[in-house]
């Protein structure tokens, strides 16, 4: 499964977006991928809605959601 992720991020790092997560590369042991150095981000979306739903910008948010996905099909 990491070989699949790993090809699809090293694509989507090729194509790089605002809204799409900074991927750094993989780490190899023995020729077999064992991890994905993903950019660490302070929150998950989900915790900033449930923490404070009042400061989050639901349609922002949607909007940049709706610009990445028509950004990969692109």
């Amino acid at each position: 499964i990491l070989l699949e992720e790993a090809k699809i991020l090293e694509f989507l790092e090729q194509h790089r977006y605002l809204n799409i997560i900074r991927y750094y590369g993989c780490t190899v042991n023995r020729g077999c991928i064992t991890g994905l150095a993903l950019k660490r981000h302070e929150v998950i979306l989900q915790y900033c809605y449930e923490d404070v739903p009042h400061n989050l910008n639901i349609a922002a948010c949607m909007a940049g959601i709706r610009a990445s996905v028509r950004h990969l099909y692109s």
